[in-house]
């Protein structure tokens, strides 16, 4: 696991030693480099003030060398957020991938503006985090998430299931995802649901609240 020093900057491989403490970043990349820097230093500035010596950000910390320590990586995901102390969340959350595992896994959840705001946490925007994706209020309070639907790669580390990734194929990778799934547990209801009808559920409560106060 590659990790970022919130004092130095600096990322530190941990092989054979585990961390116990750090705080992983679920976010989206700006446009300008420059913002995205600013948004690392921020990270482990607050990082730093809460503790943490260690914070885990995805595009510093994942190895992109070579397809085999990316996959290695996003099959690794769910657990590095599981096992995380504090994920800090950043604007337009809801209108990207990686939620589920971003969400159910942490310990702690906690969401904030553009300029750093704190907004809630997981546990207090439950009700609104529940409209908004549809997991219901148990698994926001550390329930069972194995029962939840969402997209292929979001849905890894919730079923417990390691797959070759093939970045490009769309709707295809749903599909070998059910298939892994029915592979470990011969349930057939799987089968019923399709890409197209788990986004339905949300594209038009997005399409109405592109002002919320989580963005």
């Amino acid at each position: 696991m590659r990790l970022l020093d919130t004092s130095t900057l600096e990322v530190e491989v941990f092989i054979q030693r585990r961390v116990s403490e750090y705080a992983i970043l679920s976010h989206t990349w700006e446009d300008e480099e420059k913002k995205g820097f600013a948004k690392i230093e921020r990270c482990c500035q607050m990082a730093a003030e809460d503790g943490y010596s260690y914070c885990w950000i995805d595009t510093c910390c994942i190895d992109k060398e070579s397809s085999a320590k990316l996959s290695e990586a996003i099959n690794s995901m769910y657990q590095w957020y599981r096992d995380s102390n504090v994920c800090y969340v950043k604007s337009k959350w809801f209108t990207r991938s990686w939620t589920l595992q971003e969400l159910i896994p942490p310990l702690v959840v906690e969401f904030y503006c553009a300029d750093w705001t704190e907004c809630g946490t997981r546990l207090s925007l439950q009700a609104h985090i529940a409209d908004i994706t549809k997991v219901i209020p148990a698994v926001l309070q550390g329930g069972d998430p194995s029962r939840c639907t969402d997209e292929a790669y979001c849905l890894l580390g919730l079923f417990r299931i390691n797959m070759p990734l093939l970045y490009g194929e769309g709707s295809k990778a749903f599909r070998r995802l059910q298939e892994a799934i029915m592979r470990e547990e011969e349930d057939y209801t799987l089968l019923t649901w399709t890409s197209a009808r788990l986004n339905s559920s949300s594209e038009g409560y997005l399409r109405t609240h592109r002002a919320t106060s989580l963005r």
